[in-house]
C-alpha cells in the first residue's frame, strides 16, 4: 500500500544494529542503557580486534623551568631599540 511505497521512498534513516529496550522511566535516570550497551560492544570488540599502537611522537617542545622550579623563563626582550 501507500506505506510501504513511502517506507521505501522516503525513509532515509538507518536500523539500529543492536535493539536496546528500556522503560521510558529510564530515559531521566543516571543510567543510559544504550550507551552502557555501546560500551560493552567496544570493550569486546576490543578483546577480538586490540586496538592499533599509537605513532611515535617527537618530544614536546616545551621551555625549561626557571632555575627555581617554577614557571617557564621570560622570554628575551626583542623589540626594536633592543639587539
Amino acid at each position: 500500500g501507500r506505506g510501504e511505497l513511502w517506507r521505501r521512498t522516503r525513509y532515509r534513516g538507518r536500523e539500529p544494529d543492536i535493539e536496546v529496550e528500556h522503560d521510558p522511566g529510564q530515559l531521566f535516570a543516571d543510567d543510559d542503557p544504550q550507551l552502557d550497551r555501546a560500551v560493552a560492544e567496544v570493550f569486546a570488540g576490543l578483546e577480538t580486534h586490540p586496538a592499533a599502537q599509537a605513532p611515535e611522537f617527537p618530544p614536546p617542545r616545551v621551555q625549561p623551568l626557571k632555575k627555581d622550579g617554577t614557571g617557564a623563563p621570560e622570554a628575551p626582550a626583542t623589540g626594536p631599540d633592543e639587539g
